[in-house]
């Protein structure tokens, strides 16, 4: 379903965007859990998007997307 693929799409370029413009930081809550806030703005600087993700959550997408990434896959195998 495109609308699906569209939504990870936004998701993940919201993520990238939140990090390359210097929109986030890391805390860790009372319990040790460590959590990241994010935002991402559009030129204007109107806030576009915001949330905060648990770093076990933020690990585990890139261990996920690294592992499916043929890229990655062949230099895991050539060493």
């Amino acid at each position: 379903n495109k609308s699906e693929f569209r939504r990870l799409d936004a998701v993940l370029r919201h993520l990238r965007n939140a990090f390359a413009h210097g929109q986030f930081t890391r805390y860790k809550r009372n319990d040790g859990t460590c959590v990241w806030a994010l935002q991402d703005a559009n030129s204007k600087g109107r806030i576009t998007a915001r949330f905060m993700l648990e770093e076990t959550t933020l690990d585990s997408w890139a261990s996920l997307i690294t592992a499916r990434d043929k890229r990655y896959r062949d230099k895991k195998s050539k060493h």
